[in-house]
């Protein structure tokens, strides 16, 4: 059995997502803010589809000096009404 690099790095990102699924489910969320980044990993979505998302007014989201910051309730809200 051979496992190649691109299969090992989809698991793994995979496997940071449901971790924050999880988290945010059993209510124990560590970070009550995430980046683009961690937003569009708990989406499944790429990070340049959810910077659309905030630039479009769908998402909502924070200014953190040149980054964006998306709440905890602003990312479940979306999520929530939001069918993929």
């Amino acid at each position: 059995m051979t496992i190649n690099i691109p299969e090992i790095t989809e698991i793994l990102a995979r496997v940071e997502q449901l971790e924050l699924q999880l988290q945010t489910l059993n209510g124990n969320a560590s970070k009550k803010y995430y980046t683009v980044k961690e937003a569009a990993k708990y989406l499944e979505r790429s990070y340049m589809t959810v910077y659309r998302y905030i630039q479009r007014g769908v998402l909502r989201a924070n200014r953190a000096s040149k980054d964006y910051r998306i709440h905890i309730s602003d990312l479940e809200d979306f999520r929530k009404k939001c069918t993929f």
